[in-house]
């Protein structure tokens, strides 16, 4: 549990750590617009939020730790590049594959609690994880404000020995889970989205030639989703229409 709340926390306090450093920013690089600044924000939001989805798809199929893993490592490495980044250009490139890296530990850290934990603890692992964001959020403007005292680098910085201390911890505690073989990999629009609930039912929407019972593989040939639930059963006979 210290382990995914460590880099849990880590990837989420940066969202708010950030935010009182924009001033401290922009003087380290003169010339340098407001706005071409507020990217060191925008950047990570952006790129965090459209890729926290595919990432935590990608992770059930490849393995959570192995995700968490890379996340932990890209994460670090750029924190350590956005401390020393020369440029605006630089920084904002670090950033956002930094948030690539956030996007990799939160959902594969999640999704390791349940099998590293007794089913009676669920609720409250789960609980404790999400408690870690809030206080990543409430801490983040504080401490922020504490290290841009330092040096607006520091805030990166800081990411670097947490990130190896989980990175080695992580490797000798936490257990592989993945998907079992076979199991399809999400589709263009399914890694983006929860698939419908009609991809896995009869319904006059769905083309009675792939449709079957759940658990069940469906397609639709109007988007390329595709929805695989377990193995497929034996299909049913589609009803007919009452002949007239």
């Amino acid at each position: 549990m210290a382990v995914l709340g460590a880099v849990a926390f880590m990837a989420q306090l940066d969202f708010f750590v950030v935010n009182v450093a924009l001033d401290g920013i922009g003087r380290s690089f003169p010339g340098v617009s407001v706005a071409s600044v507020s990217w060191v924000l925008s950047a990570y939001a952006i790129v965090f939020a459209a890729v926290l989805v595919p990432a935590g798809r990608i992770a059930d199929h490849w393995g959570r730790r192995k995700v968490l893993l890379s996340g932990v490592g890209a994460f670090t490495l750029t924190s350590a590049v956005a401390a020393a980044a020369p440029s605006l250009g630089v920084l904002l490139a670090a950033r956002a594959v930094q948030a690539v890296g956030a996007a990799m530990i939160v959902p594969s850290s999640l999704g390791l609690l349940y099998p590293s934990f007794p089913k009676r603890q669920h609720t409250l692992v789960v609980g404790l994880w999400a408690g870690v964001g809030a206080v990543a959020a409430s801490a983040g403007p504080p401490l922020g404000g504490l290290l841009v005292t330092l040096d607006w680098r520091w805030i990166f910085l800081i990411n670097v020995p947490i990130g190896i201390a989980t990175l080695i911890a992580g490797a000798l505690l936490l257990p592989e889970v993945r998907q079992p073989k076979g199991a399809a990999l999400p589709g263009p629009v399914s890694a983006l989205a929860p698939p419908p609930p009609w991809l896995c039912s009869c319904s006059p929407r769905a083309s009675p030639s792939s449709c079957s019972a759940p658990p069940c593989s469906c397609r639709r040939s109007g988007t390329s989703a595709h929805c695989t639930q377990g193995s497929p059963s034996p299909r049913r006979p589609w009803p007919r229409s009452p002949s007239r």
